[in-house]
């Protein structure tokens, strides 16, 4: 397998032929996850610091039995010989990584390990669910100084479990993982569902999803602040997850008036294209969602408006309407795959549930909430950088990641 990606190369550098920049040193990531495949470009630019150079479309199947292996993988190899062919990346630097949620159990595990290592010629990487929390803690907070790292608690989202991560200001392990299991965005949506039709069959889903709330998931954050006391301690949450991109896509995408820059100093003056986070009024966007959900299924998914997208004056100050027609054309291509391939209305209902309960539970009220699109590939610079050994601060004003492209 590993000869046939070579000669893929070899081939295409003889051809010259790709409609893709070179990039100085590319390296290619492929995440299993539970819902889907992504794949990624990293470019290592060496004074600019490790980027995302490309995000390649993603593939909606993963491998939850080892009867659909087969299908996914194949998938699975047309990534590899995407990055192989257009990005000229080595096939030793392309990277296989299995979220936890997906090799709960040993069995499969070894299945899916044996599997991708057959068809893809690549040895799979199984992250245990402190280390997928902590490679996101660390692409949430690269562009911090390290003073205000130790104020970010970072939040992820799943469709199966919530797993977080902060800094231990009191000595060792330099990281504090938590979890809860079972209590993500598709577990809490079932298992509300279950109850609509389990004795009671009269319960609407509203109220069968508030009782899996305040009987499940409440609890659990009670007893992990109990555990933890410092959870409570941080003004920064950063909130990440499969729920967090959509609640940031559907958030009124074009309207960013009440955004602000982060970057390698955390100063909005510092670097006018930084990675951009909407911190603040989150509650009020939760509950505008929440609001536009109750009325119809259609104002749930038109953030701007029937048929619309919002702009800020200076964005239509400095672009023409057909860029500005191409980028609400993007927003809702992805509003259309959010709602038929990633998330149904229930789930996406059950998501902005346990944003609240997290909101009320962790009293976001004082402390400065950020969510962003990104958020679901901020792992993938800091797990390169580890696999390749480089120490992953920011180069000068340059912040890591790219802005974000609405």
């Amino acid at each position: 397998m590993t000869l046939r990606y070579l000669l893929i190369g070899l081939f295409f550098v003889v051809l010259s032929a790709t409609s893709v920049p070179a990039l100085a040193t590319p390296y290619g990531v492929i995440e299993f996850s539970t819902s889907a495949i992504r794949g990624f470009v990293v470019e290592d630019g060496e004074s600019r610091g490790l980027q995302i150079a490309a995000r390649l479309p993603m593939l909606e199947q993963a491998p939850g039995t080892p009867a659909n292996l087969a299908a996914v993988l194949a998938q699975a190899d047309s990534l590899v010989v995407e990055m192989v062919d257009q990005y000229r990346v080595d096939h030793s630097h392309i990277y296989v990584v299995v979220s936890s949620g997906l090799a709960e159990t040993e069995q499969f595990k070894n299945v899916l390990r044996d599997a991708i290592t057959r068809r893809l010629g690549l040895d799979p990487d199984i992250l245990a669910a402190s280390t997928e929390t902590r490679l996101n803690f660390d692409g949430a907070v690269a562009g911090l100084i390290k003073a205000r790292r130790r104020e970010v608690v970072l939040i992820d989202i799943g469709s199966g479990n919530i797993k977080g991560n902060f800094l231990n200001t009191r000595g060792t392990p330099p990281h504090i993982p938590f979890e809860w299991r079972e209590l993500g965005v598709k577990q809490l949506a079932k298992r509300a569902r279950d109850l609509t039709q389990g004795p009671n069959p009269g319960l609407s889903y509203d109220d069968a999803l508030a009782s899996v709330i305040d009987h499940e998931l409440r609890p659990a954050i009670r007893a992990e602040l109990a555990h933890l006391p410092d959870l409570a301690l941080h003004k920064r949450v950063y909130l990440s997850g499969g729920i967090v991109w959509a609640f940031a896509l559907l958030s009124a995408p074009r309207d960013q008036r009440r955004w602000v820059p982060l970057n390698a100093f955390d100063d909005p003056a510092t670097t006018p294209h930084g990675r951009h986070l909407a911190p603040g009024a989150f509650l009020s966007a939760l509950n505008d969602l929440d609001a536009r959900r109750q009325r119809s299924i259609d104002a749930l998914y038109s953030p701007g408006g029937p048929g619309g997208c919002l702009f800020t004056e200076s964005q239509i100050a400095h672009s023409d309407s057909a860029s500005r027609d191409t980028l609400c054309e993007s927003v809702a291509t992805e509003i259309d795959r959010l709602s038929k391939q990633v998330f149904d209305v229930n789930e996406i209902q059950a998501g902005f549930a346990i944003l609240r309960a997290l909101y009320q539970e962790l009293s976001m009220q004082d402390k400065t909430v950020f969510y962003l699109r990104e958020a679901l590939w901020l792992w993938t610079i800091p797990y390169v950088a580890e696999r390749i050994n480089r120490h992953l601060e920011p180069a000068g004003d340059q912040p890591p990641f790219p802005e974000v492209k609405w």
